[in-house]
């Protein structure tokens, strides 16, 4: 079968480099190229640059001005016994699927439950609520639905669990905020309920005792886009304020909640949320704390994938989240959290192990469907607009990255389906030009149930509907781009010869964590001599770039079919990056293209 070629990027070049900011340039002592980052990134002025160059726990907001946050406050220091006898050694117990204990011995009835996701936040979430409570001596219960057979959200089946082990009070983690049948479902069990989420809400709050989410209209952190985990630890930190006021820790140590922040930092990252505000503070102080974490389950996580040293987004996008991720995209995600919450560093070994090996799983089967997928886009399915795919065979549990690896690729919405049965379920992912919720709301008659944000959802209809669903989406998707959509370079900046001093990359790493919102930067260099071009496994260029009088190593990975480029001189795109083995700078390339004239 023939394989649709990818359409070359489109290259959205700076406007007109404006002068830097002297007080940045003279006073931070930054180079000009850095100042002009911070000043196109909306941090211009000095206070603003200090701030964002500076991130700390004083930058983040009392989490008791959140709507729905007192009611969570006040049930949960009412109901459970905070007065428990010294601690006796809790252990991680798996019950069932989906089903995880946190108490002394397996038969402790628990006194909260919390049901959370099973991706990488939901997981976060979830285990920074056990260990609270655990550090309280109060046993937990967590439950996470099954993606495959379950799905996404609050299930009643997991309700009853909880409630059959004598669960009284439920915490929702990353999940919940539209589940109002399921959630009036678990008050009619008699459960009290919490709702802590950051998917966007519909026109009314599910009927739970207390709804944490700072996309509440009437919620102060409104526009804060914490993710699931962001909020959970919100709750944690308020609840302890209640606590110590309460005289609970009069003579008991308090949770220290800064060695929490090594999961809040991986499951914002993970989670890919826009990382400014709170979430910058967040993910920066995390990734310090996650480097030394003295957390048995992510030490060994780290030595698996091979992570040592300085903590990146990079890592935790490609190395770290995977892992933890692969257990539920195949089967269970209660064993990375099992992973997580380990207490001991040669259990956390051997379940590191586990998870390393369902990544190795995941890889082939996700690679099987993007082959499929790929071929399928050689065909008329194609189409314009956006891409709608059914396999009734394919593997759900791989649809969400399978779909962000072709918007990466074409530049296009695109929602996968998988189901030989109704309802079909499926994930979208959408370019930043396309509000992939809002989108989907307009589809909202087609569509059995829908959830998610701005650039990744999930989705679920009726067979009969595909097509109907799959033109008028399309429709929508090109009256917002009725220019088409394509994929898309956004270079921030020009390099020169003289900006390519060794030194640069430690102010750019400033600027660190990247992720949604807080790019990598993307830079342009005109006119580069390319040097000595040679193919690494036959899928890597390799070669050097002389840019005046100024030499820089330049790699592109799976970039091998543009060696036929090489003839003249180039201008080239792309990022600046450490050698992995050398630790020099060198260019990671994205795309090159002759020399303009």
């Amino acid at each position: 079968m023939s394989t649709r070629a990818a359409p070359p990027p489109v290259w959205d070049l700076p406007g007109p480099a404006a002068e830097p900011s002297p007080e940045l340039v003279h006073d931070l002592g930054l180079p000009p190229v850095v100042a002009r980052l911070l000043d196109r990134r909306g941090h211009g002025s000095i206070d603003r640059a200090r701030a964002f160059l500076n991130p700390s726990l004083e930058q983040l907001k009392n989490p008791d001005q959140m709507a729905g946050m007192a009611e969570a406050v006040d049930l949960l220091s009412r109901s459970l016994d905070w007065t428990a006898s010294p601690p006796r050694g809790f252990g991680v117990w798996r019950l069932g699927p989906g089903l995880t204990l946190c108490a002394p011995e397996p038969e402790a009835r628990p006194a909260v439950g919390v049901y959370t996701d099973y991706d990488v936040d939901g997981i976060t979430a979830g285990a920074c609520l056990a260990n609270f409570f655990d550090h309280c001596q109060i046993p937990v219960a967590i439950y996470q639905p099954r993606r495959l057979d379950q799905g996404y959200g609050l299930k009643p089946e997991g309700l009853d669990d909880l409630r059959r082990l004598g669960v009284e009070v439920v915490i929702t983690a990353d999940c919940g905020i539209l589940d109002h049948e399921a959630v009036a479902y678990g008050r009619a069990l008699g459960l009290r309920l919490i709702v802590t989420d950051h998917h966007r809400p519909g026109p009314r709050l599910p009927p739970a005792d207390a709804v944490i989410n700072p996309h509440r209209p009437d919620c102060p952190f409104h526009g804060e886009p914490l993710a699931g985990v962001g909020v959970a630890f919100s709750l944690l930190v308020a609840l302890r304020s209640r606590l110590r006021d309460m005289g609970v820790f009069d003579h008991r140590p308090e949770p220290n909640l800064g060695q929490y922040l090594d999961l809040v930092a991986l499951g914002t990252l993970a989670d890919a949320v826009p990382l400014i505000g709170q979430n910058r503070v967040l993910a920066s102080v995390g990734l310090r704390v996650a480097e030394d974490t003295t957390r048995p389950g992510l030490q060994a996580l780290k030595e698996v994938s091979a992570v040592k040293g300085t903590l990146t987004t990079i890592d935790v996008t490609f190395r770290l989240g995977p892992r933890l991720n692969a257990p539920g995209r195949l089967d269970d995600a209660a064993l990375a959290l099992e992973l997580v919450l380990c207490p001991d560093l040669p259990t956390a070994r051997r379940l590191a192990g586990e998870l390393d090996e369902y990544n190795r799983r995941r890889l082939d089967v996700q690679q099987r469907l993007m082959d499929e997928v790929r071929d399928r886009l050689a065909g008329p399915e194609a189409g314009d607009g956006a891409i709608v795919l059914h396999g009734p065979d394919w593997h759900r549990g791989v649809l969400g990255i399978v779909a962000a690896r072709i918007v990466r690729d074409f530049g296009r919405p695109t929602i996968l389906l998988a189901g030989d049965q109704d309802p079909a379920r499926g994930s979208g992912r959408a370019p930043e030009e396309i509000n992939l919720f809002d989108t989907l709301s307009q589809c909202a008659e087609l569509l059995k149930s829908f959830g998610g944000h701005r650039a990744a959802a999930g989705v679920a209809l009726d067979q009969r509907t595909i097509e109907p669903f799959r033109r008028k989406f399309s429709e929508l998707v090109r009256r917002q781009a009725p220019d088409g959509l394509r994929p898309r370079l956004r270079v921030e900046a020009e390099l020169g010869p003289t900006d390519l001093d060794p030194y640069l990359l430690d102010y750019l790493s400033l600027l660190a964590p990247f992720g949604t919102a807080n790019p990598e930067p993307v830079f342009l260099i005109r006119d580069a001599s390319p040097r000595e071009p040679r193919l690494i496994k036959d899928r890597h260029l390799k070669l050097g770039l002389m840019v005046g009088d100024c030499f820089v190593d330049a790699i592109g990975f799976d970039q091998a079919a543009k060696r036929d480029r090489l003839a003249g001189r180039i201008d080239v795109v792309g990022r600046l990056r450490h050698d992995a083995f050398t630790g020099d700078m060198a260019f990671h390339l994205l795309d090159l293209r002759p020399a303009a004239p």
